[in-house]
């Protein structure tokens, strides 16, 4: 039977990556907001440097929501455990070489990203509207 532990540094972890894209975005919003009256080169640039820094954003957050590598070994897991998840139920990775099921301490609502079901997962949804 696995052993259940928190990754409670996972969430600042997350927040910290997160703000290595977010300030430099509203540098640049900012940049964009200052030179919106007489566009020139330096206001492309800024919307681009600001579009750079949402898909970098959304890039990061992809990866961090959909694997999870094991504090004590380092093992990558590739996705939580799915056993019918809903809005409120904590988020848990198992490594298989650990046997640890590590809860980082989010739940459902607070990180929810859509993935795409496995196919197993879609017959399942099938059957369940037919």
């Amino acid at each position: 039977m696995a052993q259940r532990r928190n990754d409670r540094t996972y969430a600042a972890r997350l927040q910290f990556l997160n703000l290595l894209y977010l300030l430099p975005g509203m540098a640049c919003f900012g940049l964009v907001w200052t030179y919106a009256a007489d566009p020139d080169v330096v206001f492309y640039i800024t919307i681009f440097g600001f579009l750079s820094c949402i898909l970098i954003g959304m890039f990061i957050d992809f990866i961090r929501h959909t694997s999870f590598k094991c504090p004590e070994c380092g093992q990558k897991i590739a996705e939580p455990i799915r056993k019918n998840r809903r809005e409120g139920d904590p988020i848990i990775f198992l490594c298989q070489a650990c046997e640890i099921e590590w809860d980082i301490c989010l739940t459902a609502r607070d990180n929810e990203i859509p993935m795409v079901p496995k196919k197993s997962e879609m017959v399942m949804i099938d059957k369940e509207v037919a």
